[in-house]
């Protein structure tokens, strides 16, 4: 029986995205950034500024500087003497305000007492040499009366995002440029603004990391710096696997933050929030909000699995449940390891932490002339305890797949079982299934003939009976003085070509700088059968 099986118990390939930057892989934002992370604008004194001017609205009063390495482009279109891209900060500022508290129903931040006023301050650096896009200050007042300490704070952001600025590394410091950068960096640091001031700040920065990438998407979801933030969460699952404490992790977390709102709306996440300002940890207050909405942390994450696989090439654009939004821009989940099937089975034995993806490819025997079978399994440690505590709580798991019946679970039209076992919560597993290919000989070598420096590779017709994936022996004869020219082992593969409508299994080869002009024998050796035949090379 040709089939696909994938079973996922619980990717980057961006397209257009693809051409920017691999910047920030460890976190683009300084406000929880790691001890061996040279921030030098976190928590020393505020910066000074040249000049200063509030937001349309007047609760932000923005610092900035128009001559010197800070100063922003003086470009005034609309000739109120204040340069463009200070008028786009006041906006996009007060934007985020209207949207965070106002719409969305947060606690606005306490007010800034500092830089001169109560308004709250903006200061627009250069931050380039910081390889950061922004970073939101705590200030050195505390706020008593709450299960965890609260800050007043202020917030940096860079002076124009340029696709030219470099870090000292001489590495980009961006990968989202120009306005596009402004505003997904002040949606982000405003909402670190709330979370360390209104409702306390903890020792789970991924999760507040995972807020503010998510607020990102909530604002401005044209703009897919949030994607780039999260590939490694589909290209390392394994590494970045949801649940840990540090903050570079919570960039990565974006995507299942996202499908939380897009299945439940706002409240989910403003509730979990709500839950921490009541003393409890971020992925507990998670849990509790999950409770709220009828399920629980482990219920939505593995209704989540099947979104996490359905990226990239997997994707079929089908929108919520079913897919994440634009899932296709985001990688492939990534398999951790890819396996030959042998007779008489494949076992896999090792530990997975808790909320972590293990994901094996089996290649499976094929049948007839047919493209290999192949099982796709992903599994998880859904333990949920384990995270609120901040352990890994790693989990013994043991994975076989057979041939023949037998085995707790089959795979339906096939002769294939499998089992697994796994030490703690009960997991939870989504399948997929779907056909692989039947392949048809061919007769003749294509393309006859064959001319060099126009066509690509030389299309040998493979025996009868061989199967695709199999090593086969190719020779090559000059016709007058039957001299061996080459000898080469290579594989039989399933290839469309050109005018025909089915994959069809053939040896390729590219005789580009070996053979010149000319007639040629060729001889193919498969197991016992061996089977001859002609060819012509021209210019």
């Amino acid at each position: 029986m040709n089939t696909f099986f994938s079973f996922v118990i619980l990717g980057l390939v961006l397209f257009g995205l693809s051409l920017q930057s691999d910047a920030h892989e460890d976190g683009k934002c300084g406000t929880f950034a790691s001890p061996n992370k040279d921030v030098s604008v976190l928590n020393n004194p505020r910066p000074l500024a040249q000049r200063s001017i509030s937001s349309p609205s007047g609760k932000f009063l923005i610092h900035y500087d128009i001559e010197g390495i800070h100063a922003v482009d003086v470009k005034d279109v609309d000739g109120n003497s204040v340069p463009d891209w200070i008028d786009s900060v006041g906006y996009y500022f007060d934007y985020a305000y209207r949207l965070q508290v106002d719409t969305l129903g947060y606690t606005a931040p306490p007010a800034d007492t500092g830089g001169g006023s109560k308004q709250y301050d903006i200061y627009v650096r250069e931050l380039a040499s910081q390889n950061i896009y922004g970073v939101t200050n705590p200030t050195e007042s505390e706020i008593t009366g709450g299960a965890y300490l609260r800050f007043k704070s202020y917030i940096i952001i860079d002076n124009n995002y340029s696709q030219d600025d470099k870090n000292t590394a001489g590495t980009p410091v961006f990968s989202t440029f120009g306005y596009d950068g402004l505003k997904c960096t002040i949606v982000h640091e405003y909402f670190h603004a709330i979370q360390i001031g209104a409702y306390g700040r903890t020792n789970f920065s991924a999760y507040y990391e995972m807020a503010s990438t998510w607020m990102e998407w909530r604002a401005f979801p044209e703009i897919y710096d949030y994607i780039l933030q999260a590939r490694r969460f589909f290209t390392s699952p394994q590494t970045y696997y949801f649940g840990r404490e540090e903050a570079e992790f919570g960039y990565k977390y974006g995507p299942f933050a996202l499908y939380l709102t897009s299945r439940f709306g706002d409240n989910l996440m403003r509730q979990s929030w709500e839950e921490v300002r009541n003393g409890q940890a971020p992925y507990k207050a998670l849990d509790i909000a999950c409770v709220k909405n009828g399920t629980t942390l482990q219920g939505v994450w593995c209704d989540f699995l099947p979104l996490l696989y359905r990226t990239n090439n997997r994707s079929r654009k089908l929108g919520l449940p079913q897919e994440l939004p634009v899932a296709h821009l985001y990688p492939a989940l990534k398999e951790s390891y890819t396996e030959m099937f042998s007779e008489p089975s494949i076992s896999i034995s090792q530990r997975i932490p808790a909320y972590s993806a293990l994901f094996i490819r089996n290649i499976l025997l094929p049948e007839g002339t047919n493209t290999p079978d192949t099982a796709d399994i992903i599994f998880t440690n859904p333990h949920t305890d384990a995270i609120i505590r901040g352990s890994a709580s790693d989990a013994s798991f043991v994975y076989e797949l057979r041939s023949n019946p037998g085995l707790e679970q089959q795979i339906s039209g096939t002769t294939y079982s499998w089992s697994y076992s796994i030490d703690g919560a009960k997991p939870c597993y989504f399948s997929n299934v779907s056909n692989g290919y039947v392949t048809d000989g061919v007769d003749n070598v294509f393309p006859s003939p064959y001319r060099l420096g126009m066509d690509k590779e030389l299309y040998f017709p493979a025996p009868a009976q061989s199967l695709v994936g199999k090593e086969i022996v190719l020779e090559i004869f000059d016709l007058s003085t039957r001299v061996l020219l080459h000898e080469e082992a290579t594989v039989i593969r399933a290839n469309t070509l050109p005018g025909k409508s089915t994959l069809l299994r053939v040896v390729t080869w590219k005789p580009d700088n070996v053979l010149s002009t000319g007639v040629y024998l060729y001889k193919l050796r498969y197991f016992d059968t061996i089977t001859f035949g002609k060819f012509v090379i021209k210019q």
